[in-house]
């Protein structure tokens, strides 16, 4: 049986997961010692005496530290145990729709009309993406996680972070539907 299954690229993940450490060292030099802000501080104020620190910076401390944690945490996540975007064989298809740490939307090979690879304009900036063109929308979201509707029944998936390319999947979903239809004559 060919199947066919389309995870995050390992690269983005990891940049991801240092995204989150300039927060975390910078929030927690803010709450224990001070050294890298004091030494900004001096640098930036010279022989003058900089501003106290009030409440309100403590909490944009503890901000830093939890969303650079949580970027940490669910980039090392995806990097160590990856999550399939698209897990495709020849009796149906699941496409990871839902936003992270929910389970698939399984799309039957009958209700996918056409697909193909294309780039679309988002905010001025050309972007891969997978277009699925399907027969009715009945049980997938209306707010898809890293896609959108575009029409009825058109839905637009970005693919900027996935491993394999569109145009890669693309072909790889064709060979599997010619599988699927050899399958079925049999």
């Amino acid at each position: 049986m060919t199947a066919l299954r389309v995870g995050r690229s390992p690269l983005r993940m990891w940049l991801f997961a240092l995204a989150g450490v300039p927060f975390v060292v910078i929030g927690a030099d803010f709450l224990a010692r001070q050294r890298i802000l004091g030494w900004l501080i001096t640098l930036i104020y010279e022989d003058r005496t900089p501003d106290s620190f009030e409440a309100r910076d403590t909490l944009w401390a503890i901000l830093f530290v939890t969303v650079g944690l949580l970027l940490i945490v669910v980039g090392l996540k995806e990097l160590l145990f990856p999550r399939a975007v698209l897990e495709a064989d020849e009796r149906t298809s699941r496409w990871a729709l839902l936003g992270p740490f929910r389970r698939p939307v399984e799309i039957p090979w009958d209700m996918i009309v056409n697909w193909s690879a294309v780039e679309v304009d988002d905010a001025g900036t050309p972007r891969p993406a997978l277009v699925l063109e399907l027969t009715d929308r009945f049980g997938l979201p209306d707010n898809p996680w890293g896609a959108r509707w575009s029409g009825d029944s058109t839905l637009v998936i970005l693919t900027e972070d996935w491993e394999q390319s569109a145009q890669v999947v693309e072909a790889a979903l064709y060979e599997l539907r010619s599988n699927r239809s050899r399958v079925v004559e049999s």
